[in-house]
């Protein structure tokens, strides 16, 4: 009798250890996908803010230089006649 409790608690030990190791890992995975998250937001916000600064520099280029958006059009339009 003492043997078939033995490995019952033996078993219900595992099984505990078991499951702590499982919401380890399930916490472990989700803190991996909110890294992931993070990291592609900041990918997208990096592009954008590129994106920002190209567009501006592009404004102040033209805001300077007029000339040279009126350039770039007659070129355009040199190519697609």
């Amino acid at each position: 009798m003492n043997n078939k409790r033995e490995k019952l608690e033996s078993l219900k030990a595992a099984l505990q250890k078991g499951e702590e190791n499982l919401r380890r890992a399930e916490r472990e995975v989700k803190l991996l996908e909110e890294k992931r998250k993070a990291m592609t937001r900041k990918e997208r916000t990096h592009r954008t803010s590129s994106l920002i600064e190209t567009i501006q520099g592009y404004r102040l280029s033209v805001l300077q230089e007029p000339s040279k958006i009126s350039n770039n059009v007659k070129t355009a339009e040199k190519a697609c006649v």
